[in-house]
């Protein structure tokens, strides 16, 4: 798994308690994640931590570019291509992503 390789540790908010989830934020060094509520947790990063945030290419939503820029965390999107025909929005609701992972690397430390 390219994130693996890159020394990420995959986590799952969703199993994990309120005190679990500041403490995996707080101690990041650096955050990929897909668009969507637990990237709240952001609030709880240090200033300075990088963040890409994975979201369909067509969706505009500046909600986590303005919570990273408020915070002092340094904020990248990558967009990928939406796999329905139905409207960006319903998209996110997707389970399964076609993120580009030629690009997704290159914006990854080495």
């Amino acid at each position: 798994m390219l994130l693996a390789r890159h020394g990420f540790e995959v986590i799952d908010v969703g199993v994990m308690n309120v005190k679990e989830q500041m403490a995996a934020f707080t101690d990041a060094e650096f955050v990929v994640g897909a668009h969507g509520g637990a990237l709240t947790n952001l609030v709880y990063c240090v200033p300075g931590t990088p963040v890409i945030e994975l979201t369909p290419a067509s969706y505009i939503n500046p909600f986590f570019r303005l919570l990273c820029w408020s915070a002092g965390l340094v904020y990248g999107c990558l967009g990928y291509p939406c796999t329905t025909e139905r409207l960006a929005t319903t998209a996110l609701t997707e389970k399964n992503y076609i993120v580009p992972l030629d690009r997704l690397d290159a914006l990854l430390p080495a």
